[in-house]
C-alpha cells in the first residue's frame, strides 16, 4: 500500500496550499530570477470546461527534503533526506486550486545526496512531469555506493511513477 499520509495537509485535500504555505515560510529556499513569469490570461482556444492556469517558472534551491516532508505532515515508511533543487514550469489551476489532479509541472530535480533509510545515493537527477495527479520521473539517474570500501560505485538509470491523487504505490523501472 502507499505510504500513510495521515490527516495532515494531504488527508484534508489541501496539499497544494500547504506546500505553498511551507515554502513561503522558508524564503531561504527561494531563487528569484528576472526570468520568472506568470500569466492568468486564458488562451484564445480554451475550451469552456478546461481550467484557467496561472503559469509560472519556479526555482527552489537546497530545500531540506526531510524537513519539507515533516512540515507537510507526509509520513513515509522509511527515513528520507537530502537537499533538493527544483526548476519547473508550473501550471496552477485558478478555477479549482484544491484539485491536485489539475496541477501541471514540467522540469528538473537534482539532489547531490538522497538518503533513503541507510542508503545514500549521490548525484540524483530526473526530469519531472505532473499531470492528472500522477508524478512521473524520467531520465532518473544517480550513483549507488560501492559495495566495499575499495570498490567502484555503481550507477542507475530509470523511471519512477507515483500517484498523488488518486494515491498509488510508487513504481520504478
Amino acid at each position: 500500500p502507499p505510504p500513510a499520509l495521515g490527516e495532515g495537509a494531504w488527508g484534508r485535500g489541501f496539499f497544494p496550499a500547504a506546500l505553498l504555505a511551507v515554502l513561503l515560510q522558508a524564503p531561504e529556499y527561494w531563487v528569484l530570477s528576472t526570468e520568472s513569469s506568470g500569466t492568468a490570461d486564458p488562451p484564445a482556444d480554451k475550451k469552456p470546461d478546461e481550467p484557467t492556469y496561472f503559469q509560472a517558472n519556479l526555482r527552489l534551491r537546497d530545500v531540506d527534503l526531510g524537513e519539507l516532508l515533516a512540515r507537510l505532515e507526509v509520513k513515509l515508511p522509511i527515513r528520507v533526506g537530502g537537499k533538493v533543487s527544483v526548476n519547473v514550469a508550473a501550471g496552477i489551476p485558478l478555477d479549482n486550486a484544491r484539485d491536485l489532479r489539475s496541477y501541471r509541472l514540467d522540469g528538473t530535480v537534482t539532489l547531490p545526496t538522497l538518503e533513503l533509510q541507510d542508503l545514500t545515493l549521490r548525484d540524483v537527477t530526473a526530469k519531472i512531469n505532473l499531470r492528472e495527479g500522477i508524478l512521473n520521473l524520467t531520465e532518473l539517474t544517480g550513483t549507488v555506493p560501492a559495495p566495499a570500501a575499495d570498490g567502484t560505485p555503481g550507477t542507475f538509470r530509470g523511471t519512477a511513477r507515483y500517484g498523488l491523487d488518486p494515491q498509488t504505490d510508487l513504481t520504478a523501472d
